[in-house]
């Protein structure tokens, strides 16, 4: 079923005098009941198969579940936190209290705000 989209796909690309970029092109199947090894070719290339793609800033797998986009969130602010963590040894109390409040904040609320998808709970109204 994919090869034939794929197929049409291109042959409307070379009816409107367009080209299919290949080296480019993706696909990825979705809770498929057969496992099928066949790989895409068209025009001679073989497309390639991806189990994950990131896509407007959320990370999509083949089973459709968050788990991949909510490791890549963790891994976001577990690097900021960790500098502040080390900031908390160098500077002063009061300084501290500031720069998080200036700089940590809203950077944890923007990751939070950009990586948020409408089918995951609201963390931020």
């Amino acid at each position: 079923m994919a090869i034939h989209a794929i197929q049409a796909l291109n042959n409307w690309f070379i009816a409107n005098r367009l080209s299919m970029n290949i080296s480019k092109t993706r696909y990825m199947t979705f809770y498929s009941d057969s496992v099928s090894n066949s790989s895409l070719v068209v025009t001679g290339q073989s497309v390639e198969k991806l189990s994950s793609c990131k896509y407007l800033g959320l990370i999509i797998d083949d089973e459709l579940n968050c788990r991949l986009h909510i490791e890549n969130i963790y891994k976001k602010l577990v690097k900021y936190t960790s500098i502040f963590y080390k900031l908390r040894e160098m500077l002063p109390n009061y300084i501290l209290k500031i720069s998080i409040m200036l700089l940590y904040i809203p950077i944890f609320f923007m990751v939070l705000k950009y990586m948020q998808t409408p089918n995951l709970p609201t963390l931020i109204n």
